[in-house]
């Protein structure tokens, strides 16, 4: 994944640490054959996404300081 592509969404997402961690519960793998392929799904998009959050957010800001 990069960045050359089209941009079709856009925001500002604001979340506290409680809600985060809510919402985090509430990802779910659509058409998964087994339970383990729904597991390993929803693992590998929240390991994903939590790291995106984590170096845009976290790491970013430490680098700054």
């Amino acid at each position: 994944m990069d960045k050359t592509g089209t941009v079709v969404g856009a925001g500002i997402l604001e979340l506290t640490p409680g809600e985060l961690m809510k919402m985090t519960g509430t990802f779910t793998a659509l058409n998964a054959n087994s339970v383990g392929e729904s597991l390993k799904a929803t693992t590998a998009f929240g390991r994903f996404f939590l790291g995106e959050l984590w170096d845009t957010y976290i790491k970013k800001v430490g680098a700054q300081a």
